[in-house]
């Protein structure tokens, strides 16, 4: 009998592999959506820079927010996904969204994005 064992054997070592190749996939497969969303996050950003302390109705926001979707080139929301509403005498600018990528085989990742900025008049 053997009195010291040393290492991991060989099918341990793949096993660990594979998990560890599993969650580098799923990384990947986010990687584009994580992307978008900080974009989103900029452009919400930009709008409460842009018009911060400024009497500015909605439908100027809304055109303001589609011109900088198609700058940060943003393909998967249009300007009217966004929520733009009052609230007392505030704007809030918002909007809620979810991704699903198809996985492995029928395993969907879902992300799911919400951000708010809201602007005082």
């Amino acid at each position: 009998m053997r009195s010291k064992q040393q290492g991991i054997t060989a099918i341990a070592m793949a096993i660990i592999l594979s998990m560890f190749a599993l969650i580098a996939y799923a990384g990947f497969m986010v990687i584009p959506i994580y992307m978008e969303t900080t974009k989103v996050d900029v452009i919400l950003d930009d709008v409460k820079a842009e018009y911060e302390g400024k009497p500015v109705n909605i439908g100027s926001i809304r055109s303001s927010i589609g011109k900088r979707l198609n700058i940060e080139a943003v393909n998967g929301l249009k300007a009217t996904d966004f929520v733009i509403k009052k609230k007392n005498r505030n704007i809030q600018v918002g909007v809620t969204y979810q991704k699903d990528v198809r996985y492995i085989g029928d395993l969907y990742l879902l992300v799911k994005y919400d951000n708010m900025v809201e602007l005082s008049q």
